[in-house]
């Protein structure tokens, strides 16, 4: 519509008139596979005050009427590349399925479209250059997850995987729970001849998570479960119970060495630090004294 017929439009015309340029838009649009923008989900018209989007147009894939909704962000936190634990087979999954409900997407072609949209928003600065050189970026998301599983395995697990039964041991800074299905992903990827025969199975699972423990762990969980039962779930639940023993023996301790001991008790012990640095550098000068007399042909006891 020319210029000057928008100017000599009522303001009723003109609401009109936005309102169909807008689902005129989003028809195309989403007849095209493309997303919305977020500004134009409203009406743009300046003289309504409840302004509502335009009725978009429907998808058929199904045989059931859904709406591609728009969205802003994908509810997931970034790919964590380099960062203990980070585990892109099992973050992709969840990528998806936050894609999935943020828009709503109509079939699986289109999921992976907007897959493909979001993933470079959603990786952390460390993995962007690795993203980067993938060749299937802009052209297929089952190819573009294939590429970055490669690229960001940790090569020094899979090194040592066949080697050592410690070759993933648990951070510091993961829960047991996450610890546990960190080993349960892995033995699937790296151990799968074993995936065939279930005792096999079984027994991977439970030396790879007791192997990756400390050895105080270890020893706990090995002496607490009997012989045919080692399974990683009776592992799983020992080594909660050692961690709650752990707990209650911090606690006790720090109970015991802040409120048994007064002000003038801490006093006396400091001073005793004090005294035994002393002795130590009287000890240590006497040392180096004698075995300065000695390279000099003297009796050191002179």
């Amino acid at each position: 519509m020319a210029e000057q017929n928008i100017a000599s439009m009522t303001p009723e015309q003109k609401e009109q008139y936005w309102i169909a340029l807008v689902a005129e838009f989003k028809e195309k649009a989403l007849s095209l596979g493309k997303i919305i923008p977020a500004d134009l989900s409203e009406d743009p018209s300046p003289t309504t005050q409840n302004r509502h989007s335009a009725p978009p147009t429907p998808s058929h894939g199904s045989g059931q009427s859904t709406y591609e909704k728009v969205t802003q962000d994908i509810p997931i936190q970034k790919f964590a590349y380099g960062t203990p634990g980070a585990d892109w087979c099992d973050w992709s999954r969840r990528f998806e399925i936050a894609v999935q409900a943020a828009t709503n997407a109509n079939g699986r072609d289109r999921l992976e479209e907007l897959c493909l949209i979001w993933i470079s928003l959603k990786l952390s600065d460390e993995a962007l250059p690795v993203y980067s050189q993938c060749p299937s970026r802009d052209t297929s998301w089952p190819a573009l997850k294939r590429e970055l599983e490669k690229a960001f395995e940790d090569t020094q697990v899979k090194r040592s995987w066949v080697r050592s039964l410690d070759a993933f041991k648990k951070p510091s800074d993961m829960s047991l729970q996450v610890y546990k299905a960190k080993v349960m992903g892995m033995v699937s990827r790296y151990s799968s001849a074993t995936l065939s025969d279930v005792t096999s199975h079984a027994a991977e699972l439970y030396n790879r998570f007791v192997g990756g423990l400390e050895g105080d762990w270890r020893e706990y969980i090995e002496e607490s479960i009997p012989f045919g039962k080692e399974t990683i779930d009776n592992a799983y639940n020992q080594a909660l119970k050692y961690e709650e023993k752990l707990r209650k023996k911090k606690t006790n301790s720090s109970d015991l060495t802040g409120a048994a001991m007064t002000n003038s008790e801490k006093n006396a012990l400091e001073c005793i630090r004090h005294d035994l640095q002393e002795l130590k550098l009287m000890i240590q000068a006497d040392k180096e004294d004698r075995e300065q007399r000695k390279a000099q042909g003297k009796s050191p006891w002179e």
